[in-house]
């Protein structure tokens, strides 16, 4: 398994009140669960952590829609959805049809 984050240490500046990293830095028994912050200062700090999400690789997302025998359910929902959408864009355009009419006449 890969697990792939970010760590990050940072201290509170008091004169400028912000967070800020100078003086610190991420310590080499750093792990997915805990941060080890080296600080050249005794301050209130504390780590701020970003794990970054999963990229898609779209030449094998397209490539899986060569076996939808296999992905009838999803293809099924995917083709449900893009109904739904079609006729709520029907029904909002002549909402918006009549709306124009119904403005436009004067009385």
């Amino acid at each position: 398994i890969v697990n792939m984050y970010v760590s990050k240490c940072q201290y509170w500046n008091e004169k400028q009140f912000v967070w800020s990293s100078d003086g610190c830095e991420v310590g080499s028994s750093t792990t997915l669960k805990s941060t080890e912050c080296l600080c050249t200062h005794l301050t209130t700090f504390g780590s701020d952590f970003y794990v970054p999400p999963n990229t898609i690789d779209f030449s094998t997302v397209f490539s899986k829609f060569k076996t939808l025998h296999e992905n009838a359910a999803v293809f099924s929902t995917v083709l449900i959805i893009f109904g739904l959408y079609i006729i709520a864009a029907v029904w909002a355009r002549r909402k918006d049809r009549q709306d124009l009419i119904k403005w436009t006449a004067a009385p």
